[in-house]
C-alpha cells in the first residue's frame, strides 16, 4: 500500500473539542421556557464533558509521542519508524500546544530521514516504506534505482519465515517488476509467488496489487452461498431464459466459481504471467491491476430493478458484453445463472487463455451449454475496433485512465441499442451523452472496496 493511502484525519480531536473554545451566545432570551433552559444546560454540560475527554486524550497522545521520540533517540528502530510515520502523516503534536489536534504540517523529507536511520538499523518495514516512496513516486519523484536499493535492504533484513512472508514477498515481487524482462526478474517473481503462496493461504497477496479489505469474509460468504443450493437457485429466478432448470444451473455455478477461485489463488503461472504481460502491453511498472468481483456482487447488480425491468423486455436471449473481463467471471456467471449469451474482451492473452481453460473444466450439461454461449477475445477496447453490440455492457475499467474511460464510454453508447444498459465501476465521464435518465446508483463489494459505488446507465 502506498504510504499516503493511510493518512489519518488530523482534525478529529480538534473537532471533538471545538465546544471548549466557543463563546456563550449573547442573544439568548430571558423569557425562554424552563424546558429549553434545561435542554441548553444539559447540552452545555455534555459539551464540557466531551471537551475534557478530548483534552485528556490529547495529553495522553502528547505523552506517548514524547516517549516514542525518547526511544527513537536511544536507537530503537521501531520508534524511529513511528516518528517518521508521524511526520509522514502530519501527526506530530506541536510542542507545548494545549489545543487538541494541533499538529505540525506533514514533512515527508523528515520522515524519509527517520526511515533511513531505522532501515540501516535493520528494521524491514522502514526499508519497505522507503522502497514504496520511490517505487510509486507518490511523495518524491519515482526513482526505481533507489527503490531497488531499499527493496534489497528488505531482503537483507528478512528471511523466508511466515512472519516475514508478506513484506519479503512484496519486495521480491517489486524487484521482479523493476528488472523485467531479465532472467533475474523471473527468478524474483517465482520466489515471491512461492513464498506468499506457502505462508499466506494461496497467491492472493501476490495477485492483488492492492490491500483487499474483507477479502476472506466475502470469499467465505461466497462459498456459503454456493453450498446452499436452494438459496442459490432462488437467485436464478427473475429473467426469462432457455435454462432447463435452476437446480442444474446452481450446480454448474458452484463448479465454475470454485474453479475460478482455484485458478486465481493456486495457479503457478497466471499471477506471474499477468504481471509480465501487463508490463509488455502497457509499459507500466505498477502493473498487474487485477481485482476480484464476487458472485454475490453480480447478483446485487442483476437484481437491481432497472436491470430487471430492461432485460425482461429483451426479445430473445440477452447478450452481455464485458470489457476488461479478466478471467471471465462477469461473462460466465450470468450465462450459467440466467441463460444469457456473453462476450468478454481483455487486453491480456493470459486472461483470455485462462478464461477458456477454466470454462473447459466445467462438467455436465451446464458446462457444455455455457461453452456454446460465451466467447473470449484478446482486444484493445480503447483504440481497436470491437463489436460491443449487446443488451448490457459491463465495463470493468476502474483502473484505466480517465481519457480511456470516456473513450470506451462513448464507444459503448454508440453500439448499445435503445434500452440497452451500461454498467460502470465508477462515475460516468462523458457528460454530453443523452442517456434516458440520470445514472442509477448502487453499491457492491469488490476486492479493493467493500462498498464500491456502481453506476447503471440506460440508453
Amino acid at each position: 500500500m502506498r504510504p499516503n493511502q493511510r493518512r489519518d484525519d488530523r482534525n478529529k480531536m480538534h473537532a471533538a473539542a471545538a465546544g471548549m473554545f466557543r463563546p456563550f451566545s449573547s442573544s439568548s432570551s430571558s423569557s425562554s421556557s424552563s424546558s429549553s433552559s434545561s435542554s441548553s444546560s444539559s447540552s452545555s454540560s455534555s459539551s464540557s464533558i466531551e471537551a475534557k475527554k478530548a483534552y485528556k486524550r490529547w495529553l495522553d497522545e502528547r505523552t506517548a509521542w514524547e516517549q516514542t521520540v525518547q526511544k527513537s533517540t536511544e536507537g530503537d528502530p521501531i520508534a524511529q519508524t513511528d516518528v517518521g510515520w508521524a511526520w509522514h502523516s502530519g501527526k506530530v503534536p506541536k510542542e507545548n500546544s494545549t489545543t487538541p489536534g494541533d499538529y505540525e504540517p506533514a514533512d515527508v523529507e523528515r520522515a524519509v530521514k527517520c526511515y533511513e536511520v531505522s532501515a540501516e538499523n535493520g528494521y524491514s518495514p522502514a526499508a519497505s516504506l522507503l522502497a514504496d516512496i520511490y517505487y510509486y513516486g507518490s511523495d518524491f519523484p519515482q526513482d526505481l534505482n533507489l527503490s531497488k536499493k531499499w527493496l534489497e535492504k528488505v531482503l537483507e533484513s528478512t528471511s523466508e519465515i511466515p512472519e516475514d512472508a508478506y513484506i519479503r514477498g512484496k519486495a521480491l515481487q517489486k524487484l521482479g517488476i523493476i528488472l523485467h524482462p531479465s532472467s533475474e526478474s523471473s527468478s524474483y517473481l517465482t520466489s515471491s509467488l512461492n513464498l506468499m503462496s506457502s505462508h499466506l493461504n494461496g497467491s492472493w497477496s501476490f495477485l492483488l496489487p492492492h490491500d483487499p479489505p474483507g477479502l476472506w469474509e466475502f470469499l467465505s460468504r461466497e462459498q456459503t452461498l454456493l453450498e446452499n443450493t436452494p438459496k442459490l437457485s432462488q437467485n436464478l429466478n427473475g429473467f426469462h431464459s432457455h435454462l432447463p432448470e435452476n437446480l442444474s444451473s446452481a450446480v454448474s455455478l458452484r463448479s465454475y466459481t470454485n474453479l475460478l477461485r482455484k485458478y486465481e489463488s493456486r495457479s503457478e503461472k497466471f499471477p506471474i504471467q499477468i504481471i509480465q504481460e501487463s508490463i509488455d502491453t502497457y509499459g507500466s511498472v505498477d502493473s498487474g491491476n487485477y481485482g476480484v468481483t464476487y458472485l454475490e456482487s453480480l447478483f446485487t447488480i442483476y437484481g437491481h430493478p432497472i436491470i430487471q425491468k430492461s432485460l425482461k423486455n429483451v426479445e430473445g436471449v440477452v447478450k452481455v458484453v464485458v470489457l476488461g473481463c479478466g478471467l471471465g467471471g462477469a461473462v460466465v456467471w450470468p450465462s450459467i445463472a440466467f441463460g444469457f449469451k456473453g462476450v468478454g474482451y481483455d487486453g491480456l492473452e493470459c486472461c483470455v487463455e485462462g478464461s477458456g481453460r477454466i470454462l473447459e473444466q466445467v462438467k455436465g450439461e451446464g458446462g457444455e451449454r455455457v461453452r456454446g454461449d460465451v466467447e473470449f477475445f484478446k482486444a484493445d477496447v480503447v483504440n481497436g475496433e470491437v463489436d460491443m453490440e449487446g443488451d448490457l455492457i459491463w465495463s470493468n475499467d476502474f483502473s484505466w485512465g480517465e481519457e480511456e474511460q470516456e473513450k470506451v464510454e462513448r464507444k459503448a453508447y454508440e453500439q448499445l441499442k435503445p434500452g440497452g444498459l451500461l454498467v460502470l465501476y465508477r462515475r460516468p465521464r462523458a457528460e454530453d451523452l443523452e442517456w434516458s435518465s440520470p445514472p442509477y446508483v448502487t453499491t457492491m463489494a469488490v476486492s479493493w472496496n467493500p462498498k464500491l459505488t456502481m453506476f447503471i446507465l440506460v440508453k
